[in-house]
C-alpha cells in the first residue's frame, strides 16, 4: 500500500532526513563510515572518477 504523504508529513520527513547526519554524528553512529565505505567501493569498482 503506497500512500502519498501530505505536505506536512513530507516536510517533516525532509527535516528528518536533514537532521539524520547531524544526529548520527553526535551519537557516533556508523552512518558516515558506511557512507564512506560505499563510496570507496563504488570508486574501486568503476575506477577513480575525478
Amino acid at each position: 500500500l503506497i500512500m502519498k504523504p501530505s505536505s506536512f508529513e513530507s516536510s517533516r520527513y525532509s527535516n528528518f532526513k536533514l537532521m539524520l547526519p547531524y544526529e548520527a554524528q553526535n551519537s557516533g553512529y556508523i552512518y558516515f563510515n558506511s557512507e564512506d565505505i560505499l563510496r570507496r567501493r563504488i570508486k574501486n569498482r568503476y575506477g577513480l572518477l575525478s
